[in-house]
């Protein structure tokens, strides 16, 4: 018995023992594994470097690479989605020429209908980041819609962003001229709270005495200005800028145990819109601001039917264009029909944009076909002093939506994008420049482009920004952004630059830090300028 028992121990424990053995994984001399090694890549980067790494247009680069010796001609080579001329190929190295038009990307090679990427070659053009502005540090946390000179070499920035820079600022942020927070801010209620609700600034101007002017959709300052209906002054010159307030007497019924509820604070101009104002212009002797939106009336605070927390309201029908006047009060001078008490028709459908001409007057566009009743395509042309649609040379004007214009007063010509395919019947191709006249200028041809352009500007010097979704413009490949000469071709040596990712709002011109050259500041919503990390903003040199 207790040989047999002694004899089923033993088998239990070899079994044991060669169970384990079974469940240990084999290590092999090479190091392999079980499994079996995967086949070997034909082509091989052999270092994250190019020599060099960076340089111009026709730039002999050599790349460390194996696995492409004795094959040239049967592969190709690209830089971005430009082909690159192979010059040389041997068992470690391929060099090749930089092309021009090139941009800033990386290369690769297909082989074999297989694709291959290697390191990152910067070509060096005419149009670069300024190396004073700090990319890491100088960005928005949401969109930045403009930027407008303060007038003393600093900036104001403006749009629906909350953060800047490591700071809560809400909607406004004074830069110096590398895009860094200065010590003076504009508060827009208590000391230290930058609080506008919404968090909507859609355009913000400078007037002649050093003040600006902003709109959006705010409708209150950190909970102390109450009554903003789209539309705030800043009053400057102080330790602080901060928006421009006046006391106002309200009806008190228990004024003896509540004197302070006799009072309230509000904003120095009572008046604006019941829906967010996106532009604001000036009249030329400063006595009416011109606003223009999607609004559908004039209101103000009644302040004689009013309680201290119950802020009663007037309102006037209008809509997309109004005059008021520095006080807030109403213009009804300015499209407004004295019979039926309330403003003329407007646009039949939404506007998109708005600017003001050398003239003074008021350009608008949109998807309209109809304005204040008359038929219109999409344009229209406005008088600054009475708010009725002028003549403007536009014949049978787009056929399809416009988004955004810009004037020039250098050139006195209007650029204007949209999705549209022709101006009064000529092929425009989603970008039109127009003469002062509102006719089209015919020195100005945009090249076919894949994508949409979904903003252009011509700076004072004839050139041409767009940006947009497009990869390639007139056949050369440009990953989103171009720089056009003035009659609509590529800049040569200013579009170098790599991969763009998003929106251009507004861009203004300026200049670099210690070199004054020539500089544009660019603002939006966008990740990504010249294949680098970005976050709405950044300072570009355009050198000559």
């Amino acid at each position: 018995m207790m040989k047999r028992f002694f004899l089923i121990n033993c088998l239990a424990v070899a079994c044991i023992g060669i169970l384990a053995i079974s469940c240990q994984k084999t290590n092999t001399a090479g190091g392999e594994g079980i499994y079996p090694p995967g086949p070997k890549a034909a082509v091989k980067f052999l270092d994250t470097k190019l020599s060099p790494a960076t340089g111009t247009e026709g730039t002999v680069v050599t790349i460390p690479v194996s696995g492409l010796g004795g094959k040239k001609g049967q592969f190709k080579c690209f830089l971005g989605g430009t082909e690159v001329e192979v010059l040389d190929v041997t068992d470690q190295t391929v060099s090749v020429k930089i092309p021009s038009n090139a941009s800033t990307a990386n290369i690769y090679f297909l082989y074999n209908g297989e694709t291959f990427f290697g390191p990152r070659f910067t070509v060096q053009g005419k149009l670069y980041i300024d190396p004073g502005f700090n990319t890491d540090a100088s960005q928005s946390r949401g969109s930045i819609n403009g930027i407008t000179p303060y007038g003393d070499g600093n900036f104001i920035l403006y749009g629906f962003f909350n953060f800047y820079n490591g700071s809560d600022l809400k909607g406004l942020a004074t830069v110096d001229a590398n895009g860094k927070l200065t010590s003076r801010q504009i508060y827009t209620g208590p000391a230290n709270s930058l609080g506008l609700t919404p968090t909507a600034v859609g355009n913000l101007i400078r007037l002649n005495d050093g003040r600006f002017v902003m709109v959006g959709g705010f409708t209150e300052a950190s909970n102390v200005v109450r009554n903003l209906s789209g539309i705030a002054r800043i009053k400057t010159g102080s330790s602080a800028d901060s928006i421009e307030t006046q006391r106002y007497q309200v009806p008190n019924a228990d004024a003896f145990n509540f004197p302070d509820r006799s009072w309230v604070t509000g904003s120095s101009i009572n008046g604006g819109a019941d829906k967010p104002i996106a532009k604001i212009f000036v009249t030329g002797d400063g006595q009416h601001y011109i606003l223009v939106g999607n609004f559908e009336k004039y209101q103000s605070t009644y302040y004689p039917g009013s309680v201290w927390n119950n802020l009663q309201q007037d309102q006037i029908g209008i809509r997309q264009i109004m005059s008021i006047k520095p006080d807030g009060s109403f213009d009804s001078t300015f499209n407004y029909n004295y019979a039926t008490k309330s403003g003329f028709a407007g646009g039949n459908a939404f506007l998109n944009d708005a600017i003001q001409g050398s003239d003074g007057n008021i350009v608008i566009v949109g998807n309209f076909t109809s304005f204040h009743n008359q038929q219109v395509s999409r344009i229209v042309k406005i008088s600054a002093t009475t708010g009725l649609v002028m003549p403007f040379n536009t014949g049978s004007g787009f056929d399809g939506v416009v988004t955004r214009i810009f004037y020039n007063a250098t050139s006195q010509k209007y650029l204007v994008n949209g999705i549209f395919q022709h101006f009064n019947g000529t092929a425009t191709n989603g970008l039109a420049m127009l003469n002062a006249d509102g006719s089209l200028y015919n020195g100005f041809n945009v090249k076919n482009y894949d994508g949409t352009i979904g903003f252009a500007k011509q700076l004072s010097n004839g050139k041409v920004v767009i940006a947009g979704s497009f990869t390639t413009y007139d056949g050369v490949a440009r990953p989103g952004f171009a720089v056009l000469n003035a009659d609509g071709s590529l800049a040569a040596g200013y579009n170098n630059t790599g991969y763009f990712n998003g929106y251009i709002a507004d861009i203004l011109e300026t200049t670099a830090t210690g070199t004054g050259l020539p500089a544009l500041f660019i603002v939006g919503n966008f990740s990504r300028f010249d294949a680098l990390p970005v976050a709405n903003i950044v300072k570009v040199i355009m050198a000559n």
